[in-house]
């Protein structure tokens, strides 16, 4: 493993405080592993929540999946 992505809210408002990195398992265990096979995935998701700016208007937005990426 080369760290744990913690990410255990789907909304743009806990973007913040929610998401960030460890070396090892949380005890909120909502994360997942990050290995070499899915190491560029789970930097692109990092990223992605870092860079959205949560305001007033989006803050109780939630993220959600198309069909086709499943």
């Amino acid at each position: 493993m080369l760290y744990w992505f913690e990410n255990n809210n789907n909304n743009i408002g806990k973007n913040l405080q929610n998401t960030y990195l460890l070396s090892s398992i949380s005890s909120v265990n909502h994360g997942l592993k990050v290995l070499e096979p899915n190491f560029r995935r789970a930097v692109a998701l990092y990223t992605m929540r870092k860079v959205i700016e949560s305001n007033f208007i989006c803050r109780e937005d939630v993220y959600y999946v198309k069909d086709y990426l499943l």
